[in-house]
This record gives structure tokens, sequence and C-alpha cells, in this order.
């Protein structure tokens, strides 16, 4: 019999919460020891390139007969991995970034981004906005890289308004050009409209906007000087 409930549900609670963590550590450290494995078997790929691609298809086959049960070994992820390896070296980036990332993930960024300063930038940036591959297949598409990444393509004022290093972080927060392509295409449409399509798709807006930026309110209400002003569309970004 619990005599103190209020101290029971605080063990559970705990134990709760130690579960989670470790479970998600495990889960983690499951998809590292995997992409590693594939960049090793993509390694063994390369060094025996010499019995040209058809043999692939063959170890494929092999592979299935000696494992039957375990997925991820066609001849068409075999190739992956092989362009994986001879994409990526096994440094800091491999082990850091690249592990954390699925496999999806990673096959995305070699199928769409060619240039290797750009897909780790893509890389990284999908780990610290825990992006989906939907959404960093919706990124590369809309060249983010290019609109967010790229200093010199911004038009701004922040070089004589603001000191180091916010200059340079406030830009980074910024793009250029914007893309709102989920707004209603007429070419009639007022201020008002506009504003409300961007309310109506403010999922879409946020992540177009980019992280750290939160929706604060529509016509926001500001008082200066005894003076009335409004604010259409007030976001924080921290």
């Amino acid at each position: 019999m619990v005599e103190n409930k209020e101290e029971y549900f605080e063990l559970l609670k705990d134990i709760k919460n130690t579960l989670l963590i470790t479970r998600n550590k495990i889960v983690e450290n499951a998809n590292k020891e995997l992409i590693l494995m594939y960049y090793r078997i993509g390694l063994k790929l390369l060094e025996n390139n010499k019995w040209g691609s058809s043999f692939i298809d063959t170890l494929a086959k092999d592979l299935k007969i000696a494992f039957p049960n375990l997925k991820g070994m066609s001849a068409r992820n075999l190739r992956y991995m092989q362009k994986f390896a001879k994409e990526f070296d096994n440094d800091e980036f491999l082990q850091g970034v690249l592990a954390k990332l699925s496999w999806n993930h990673n096959q995305t960024l070699l199928d769409r981004v060619k240039d290797k300063t750009k897909r780790k930038w893509y890389a990284t940036e999908t780990i610290n906005n825990n992006w989906s591959v939907s959404i960093l297949t919706h990124q590369i598409e809309t060249k983010l890289y290019e609109r967010q990444a790229l200093l010199e393509n911004k038009t701004t004022n922040f070089d004589t308004t603001l000191p180091s290093p916010y200059k340079e972080q406030t830009k980074y927060l910024l793009k250029d050009p914007y893309i709102f392509d989920f707004i209603n295409t007429n070419t009639n449409l007022k201020e008002i409209d506009i504003e409300q399509e961007l309310i109506s798709n403010i999922s879409k807006l946020l992540l177009e906007l980019g992280n750290g930026f939160a929706f604060i309110g529509r016509q926001y209400h500001l008082e200066i000087e005894e003076e009335d002003y409004y604010i259409d569309l007030l976001f924080f970004a921290s």
C-alpha cells in the first residue's frame, strides 16, 4: 500500500523519464551504427570496383540468401552505400552529423545536392531544425542555401546599424528572397488578402521564416505616446 501518493507519482514520473531518455538513446545509437555500417560496406565496394558494377547485383542476391530477413541489402541500396562512401570521408562530420540523420535523409542529400559544401550545410541544418525528409526536400527545392546561407546575396542596413557579431547573426536569420508560393496567385490581391493567406497557412509561413521565429499576433496593438498603432503581423525571433 502506497502511503504517500505524491512521492509515488514523483517516482513514477522519474522512472518514465528515465525510460524515455534511455529509449531515445538506444534508437539514436542504433541509427548511428546502421549509417556507419552502410559507410563501411560502401568502402568495401569501392575497394573492389575493379569488378565493375555488375558484381553488386550478384552480391545482393548472395546476401539475400545468407540473410533472408535482413532489409536494406538490395542492389540499389548497395550502390547508394558505395556512393555514400565515395562522397564523404570517415571524419568528425560523418560521425557527428551524417550518422545522426536517417538513411532516407542521407539518400535525399546524395540525390538532390551535388555540391559538398551545400550538402554539409543542409545536413547540419536538418539536425539543428529536426527536418523531416519532406521538409528537407522542400528546403532544397526552394534553394534555401542560396537564400539564407550566402550573406552576400542579402540587402540590409545591418552593416551600419548593428555591431558584430549581431549583424552577421541577424543577416543569417534572413532569406533573400522569401518564397510564399502557397499564397493565392491572384494578381488583384490586396494587402489584407495577403495577410489572410499568410495566417491561413501559418505553419508554412513559419517554416519559410525559419528556426527561431514565433508568431505573436495579427493587427497587434501598440500605444506609443497616446497614439494607437497596429502591426499587421508580429513575430518574435530568438
